[in-house]
């Protein structure tokens, strides 16, 4: 934790930073890790007093190494990633451009969230590139995100945070103390909503800055660039992202404001219709920008550089080329979308063309006018598409459909790991796509790079395609059988390459696959060679004896994955194929319980309280760690069952094995199980851990009891059970909770009269076991009116024991 200390010369800052005025009369002094300068802090003398104080910290740069694995370095304005990107061509977009800047020169602002939309293809993303460089040149860029689907890091909001206050504390190095003070304190802080996050990592820390009254915001940087929030995945997280940036404008004690670009998404424009409405103003990029002149401009620039350095540039016909008409028919097919013109220039561009027959090309496939507003785009896919040789077409467009899917993590995002997944030859997708640079780059690296989100739009859409149609249900059922057929083959082989891709794939994905696919015969052959029980007795005890962790078992996870997934496939056909592949399962389950269960009780413990609480990861608090002694110091061989943290910092994940169990526990085969007998061992062995513990488990009731209902009704009559159940209550005091007297009575009462029943009940306390309805919710046991005065007293009988 951040601590102040005036000896030591080690304190934290993210670098070198500008110098800043200070509440001294002088200027805070930077020396590598060490910050010397008056700060405003409630923890030395109250919000309104300041002090000359030397902020420190030992090995507070490792809190900031730390930090920095969860920000996005290739989500800012100046990452080799985004500064590689084009930016608004020199001349054209001056309209937007000034308009922007002079949104940015104001001292306040009345609508803090600026919206830029516009259709795919209309120069969004450059006009935000190009906007943020030149913020960032005159001082105005506090910080910026560039969201993009295929890009890892960029593609969600789970580094949004960070990627803003890493850049919010280099911006405004006061900052910086408080930044890392937060995340030092909230180690946990990205599981946290994000809303919470932008408070604790960027609000905060700017308002306790605000509060020395030295600190000028006119000093500061105060614009926010955000881009293709639409490419953000899922609706929900792009609407979490925007109503914590309005949060955040509304708080801040400084006046800033949100430069916010996307596509014109219904869930997008709701928001700013709606709830952002007071604070937001929306700017279209229709023709009141001037766009077909801009794209003229950037048509004339490119045409003048290909007839001066294109290789084939002397068969080209005398200036000037190409003519202003077919300049204008460019310009009017573009449709004011930039997209249409850069995928012109660069399919006229490639080096072993001849640029005038692929202008000639392009004009000639564009002749019969459409109402469709993207039909001059589809004629131009079509026209490159053409190009491909018809040999490799087929499996060109099947590689195109599986990169093209928007899986939430399926991300493939090198040439070698999709040639590893389909099956191809090393070099086989820089091979397949050499006449579609114009659409999508591989990079030295053989990162793959798509230059238009809206060539999926097109390649899905038959009525737009036509010949080049690629059938989604197709490409699920392919990924399918590649998976599947993957899997089934040694681990040995293949697991450390695609294994874990494809694992995480199904586990993950499975049941938008299996909804959306037919059923091939690829599918068909690649699920009948699919041997569950091979996979379970020889490939997880190859991966449990890996020196890596693996995420993901067969047993455990991928297994259960398709056979959850499978059912809700629209077809009988699929239905029966795996029908058989799930009653195997199911017996391969009840074969692991019978193993696992009655070897030891911390064991069983655990699982049961896994399987009988509602939410997972179960026992999230005192009951769960009260009961993990009993388990991490013991090992059995299928406790990798209930592994609760394969991914510690990702996502709430269920392993797929727990419903399975959970049939068996909680069906009929609990019987032939466990005995009456472990039952009440298992119960007894709680109860003494919640005695044990309880400062920790009086405060997790509604767990406890849950348990206890669960263990009780299945419990063999035990004198010792019973007294602890009796006793418990002194942990409460006379506040007994009600719905643990109700639990309490039932098992002692239920138990009392079962001992009255039998005649040498007096002579023999330990009497031969009773079992009761399996009633997950336990209600009270009634006991017959004939007996009432005997269960009373019997009760009594038992409160006397506690008593002693």
């Amino acid at each position: 934790m951040a601590f102040l200390d005036s000896s030591d010369s080690r304190a934290s800052t993210f670098g070198s930073p500008p110098q800043t005025s200070s509440a001294a009369g002088r200027r805070p002094i930077y020396h590598g890790d060490n910050y010397d300068g008056p700060m405003n802090s409630s923890i030395i003398g109250g919000r309104e007093n300041f002090n000359q104080i030397n902020v420190h910290n030992h090995g507070l740069g490792l809190v900031f190494d730390r930090f920095c694995t969860f920000v996005a370095a290739n989500a800012m304005h100046n990452s080799i990633e985004i500064s590689e990107q084009p930016k608004c061509h020199p001349g054209t977009r001056i309209a937007i451009l000034d308009y922007l800047n002079a949104i940015a020169e104001e001292l306040s602002y009345t609508y803090p969230m600026i919206w830029l939309h516009g259709p795919a293809g209309a120069g969004k993303s450059a006009i935000e590139r190009t906007i943020a460089q030149l913020l960032f040149e005159r001082g105005l860029l506090i910080a910026s995100f560039f969201f993009f689907r295929s890009s890892l890091g960029r593609n969600n909001a789970d580094r949004f945070a960070a990627t803003i206050a890493y850049q919010v504390a280099l911006a405004i190095p006061a900052t910086r103390p408080y930044v890392l003070k937060a995340f030092e304190g909230d180690p946990l802080i990205f599981s946290k909503s994000l809303r919470h996050q932008i408070n604790a990592l960027v609000v905060s820390p700017i308002n306790i800055v605000c509060n020395d009254r030295a600190f000028d915001p006119q000093e500061y940087p105060r614009i926010f660039v955000i881009d293709g929030l639409d490419e953000c995945s899922g609706a929900d997280r792009q609407a979490e992202v925007l109503l914590a940036l309005r949060d955040m404008v509304r708080e801040l004690r400084m006046p800033v404001a949100i430069f916010i670009a996307s596509r014109p998404e219904h869930n997008i424009r709701f928001l700013f219709d709606g709830q952002l409405c007071p604070d937001s103003s929306t700017i279209s990029l229709n023709d009141s920008f001037e766009a077909d002149a801009d794209i003229n401009a950037y048509l004339l620039a490119n045409f003048d550089t290909i007839r001066k350095t294109h290789p084939m540039r002397s068969f080209l016909p005398p200036a000037p080329w190409p003519s202003t008409k077919f300049i204008r028919q460019l310009v009017k097919k573009a449709s004011g979308q930039f997209i249409y013109a850069s995928t012109v220039i660069r399919f006229i561009q490639f080096p072993e063309g001849n640029p005038e027959k692929r202008l000639k090309s392009i004009l000639a496939g564009g002749a019969e006018q459409e109402k469709q507003s993207f039909q001059q785009l589809d004629n131009l896919y079509t026209t490159i598409l053409r190009t491909v040789d018809e040999d490799v077409l087929p499996i060109t467009l099947r590689v195109l459909g599986c990169l093209l899917l928007n899986f939430p993590k399926l991300e493939f995002s090198v040439a070698r790991e999709v040639e590893l997944f389909l099956g191809l030859e090393f070099g086989d997708v820089q091979r397949l796509f050499f006449r579609l640079v114009s659409l999508v780059s591989i990079k030295e690296d053989g990162s793959i790079q798509f230059f238009h989100a809206s060539l999926s739009d097109y390649l899905f859409d038959s009525s737009r395609s036509g010949p080049f149609w690629v059938d989604m249900r197709v490409i699920y059922a392919y990924i399918l059988e590649r998976g599947i057929r993957l899997l089934s083959t040694d681990p040995a082989l293949h697991w450390l390459h695609t294994g874990l891709a494809v694992a995480d794939l199904l586990v993950r994905n499975g049941k938008s696959l299996f909804s959306e696919a037919i059923l091939t015969r690829g599918l068909k052959d690649a699920c009948e060679a699919w041997n569950i029980g091979q996979q379970v007795y020889e490939y997880d005890p190859w991966l449990k004896d890996l020196s890596i962790s693996a995420q993901f078992y067969f047993l455990r996870d991928i297994c259960p994955a398709i056979l959850d997934a499978y059912v809700l496939s629209p077809l009988p056909e699929m239905q029966a194929l795996f029908s058989p592949k799930h009653t195997q399962f199911k017996e391969i389950v009840d074969n692991e319980l019978s193993r696992y269960l009655g070897v030891n009780i911390g064991h069983d413990l655990y699982l049961f309280s896994t399987i009988i609480l509602d939410e997972y990861p179960p026992l999230d608090g005192a009951v769960r760690y009260s009961l993990m002694p009993h388990v991490i110091n013991e090992d059995t061989e299928s406790f990798y069952l209930l592994d609760l943290n394969p991914f510690p910092d990702s996502y709430e994940y269920i392993p797929g094995v727990i419903p399975f169990i959970y049939q068996s526990l909680a069906g009929p085969k609990i019987d032939h199980l466990v005995s009456a007998g472990r039952f009440a061992e298992l119960a007894l062995a709680f109860v003494r851990r919640w005695q044990s513990n309880q400062h920790d488990l009086r405060y997790n009731v509604k767990d406890a009891c849950s348990i206890l209902a669960f263990l009780l009704p299945r419990a063999s009559f035990h004198d010792d059970l019973a007294r602890a159940i009796m006793n418990i209550n002194l942990i409460f005091g006379a506040g007994v909770p009600e719905e643990f007297d109700v639990i309490r009575r039932s098992y002692t009462q239920s138990s009392a009269t079962k001992q009255l029943h039998d005649s040498t009940w007096s002579n023999n306390p330990r009497a031969p076991p009773k079992k009761f309805r399996k009633d997950r919710i336990l209600k009270t046991f009634r006991a017959p009116d004939l007996e009432i005065m005997q269960t009373i007293y019997a009760l009594q009988s038992l409160d006397s024991w506690s008593n002693k």
